[in-house]
């Protein structure tokens, strides 16, 4: 019987496949070496664009750290505030990386029993999944054992939100932290 964190993990993992599947991207979740540092999954998306089209990037990996609790979130000026380990803040802070790195949060009920909901018409999954970029923050003191990270509340991961993230990046424009 899985504990409660490793069901987390596995309803992160599902969230973000069901998100990424809807946007039209692929999903696939990384094996033990690319896990052990700090990409969980990769999301990659393949555009249809015409070959003399040289403007415009038609694939790329979005390389992602999932995170989930069912703890009461603490909400500032700056956002929804969660603590996250220092090495994982330094990997995914790194501006000389081909991939975009985005941090995922899944907020989950507190009650395991409210997480999913299935009946005949609808199935429902309660709160929601939050995203940031880390790309180019600042860099923590040595020592620190971890950082606070705040994902801005406007920033809910949603299909469309993902096609947004794809068509920017399809561009170019990579995602820096803000």
């Amino acid at each position: 019987m899985l504990r409660p964190f490793d069901i987390q993990e596995q309803l992160s993992h599902a969230f973000m496949h069901m998100i990424a599947s809807c946007a039209a991207c692929t999903y696939t979740p990384s094996p033990r070496p690319l896990d052990n540092e700090g990409v969980d999954a990769t999301i990659r998306f393949q555009l249809d664009l015409p070959e003399e089209n040289e403007t415009q990037i038609d694939s790329l990996p979005i390389e992602v750290q999932l995170k989930s609790t069912r703890q009461q979130l603490t909400r500032t000026e700056k956002g929804i505030s969660f603590q996250l380990d220092a090495a994982c803040y330094n990997r995914f802070r790194k501006v000389n990386v081909m991939a975009q790195r985005l941090l995922i949060l899944l907020h989950l009920p507190p009650d395991q029993n409210d997480w999913v909901t299935v009946e005949p018409e609808k199935m429902t999954s309660r709160n929601c999944v939050y995203w940031v970029s880390l790309r180019g923050a600042p860099k923590i003191d040595e020592g620190n054992s971890s950082i606070t990270v705040h994902f801005p509340e406007k920033n809910i991961l949603t299909p469309s939100v993902l096609n947004v993230i794809v068509e920017q990046l399809s561009k170019g424009k990579m995602i820096s932290h803000a």
